[in-house]
């Protein structure tokens, strides 16, 4: 598990980041996740062959959260994204994103919202 109190490095082919419980329209990856508790949720793979991703995929799409042996959640106030030897871009809401690595970070009542009565 991820957590915010220390580094860790993670392997792997696939890693989701969001701020609410829903990523892709399913709100079954984070259900615990509030649109304003400042934390990033983080769903990965831990997959390091072909066979393991196979198996990581199905795990993935039918899990809440949960941590086994190919797929992961932590949550955290700031991460840092990278990939060794390759380039690769992200993707953010179906858009293309900047390219790696990346650093996301949770900025606490950074947005205003007015509303109009």
């Amino acid at each position: 598990m991820v957590t915010p109190e220390k580094r860790q490095e993670i392997k792997g082919s696939l890693i989701l980041v969001g701020l609410t419980n829903s990523v892709g329209g399913m709100d079954r990856f984070t259900p615990e996740a509030k649109v304003d508790d400042g934390f990033l949720h983080l769903v990965f793979t831990k997959d390091q062959t072909l066979s393991e991703t196979l198996t990581s995929l199905p795990t993935l799409l039918s899990k809440d959260s949960q941590n086994d042996d190919v797929v992961a959640y932590g949550k955290v106030k700031r991460v840092t994204i990278t990939v060794k030897n390759e380039t690769l871009q992200t993707n953010v809401d179906g858009d293309q994103g900047d390219y790696l690595p990346v650093t996301l970070e949770v900025l606490p009542s950074h947005l205003q919202v007015y509303t109009c009565l």
